[in-house]
């Protein structure tokens, strides 16, 4: 039978007794400590202090709604720096959360325009060359 390494076993019941059993006072439902987030795609309608409405689809009822998203220090912006930088019409996700009623935006990323057009085909003739 081969002989374990005194290390071995040492560092065996360090891993097994490690297992630390809390009081159930004190034990937390990981469940309790998440938030529901939710993600949503919309335009913007109104720009406030410290709030949007955007108009998003509704899937549910098949239509164009006006929603209202509370911005807050903890908000992260993406594509740019401050609430100050969205202009109407200005197409965004929004992940957020709701807090007493209140949806309240946890990260606004501001949607790139990416150019549909086409550059014109001298140009695509002058970098192809086999």
């Amino acid at each position: 039978m081969p002989r374990l390494c005194p290390f071995v076993l040492f560092l065996f019941w360090v891993v097994s007794s490690a297992v630390c059993v809390l009081p159930s006072s004190a034990q937390v439902d990981v469940r309790d400590l998440a938030e529901d987030i939710w993600v949503t795609y919309g335009t913007v309608k109104e720009i406030g202090e410290a709030s949007l409405v955007v108009q998003e689809f509704d899937f549910e009822t098949d239509e164009e709604k006006l929603v209202s998203y509370a911005v807050d220090a903890g908000t992260v912006f993406q594509n740019f720096a401050a609430l100050s930088e969205i202009r109407l019409d200005d197409d965004l996700v929004i992940e957020f959360t709701e807090k007493n009623g209140v949806k309240v935006a946890l990260t606004i990323t501001k949607e790139e325009i990416v150019s549909d057009s086409y550059p014109p085909a001298e140009s695509l003739e002058e970098e192809s060359s086999f």
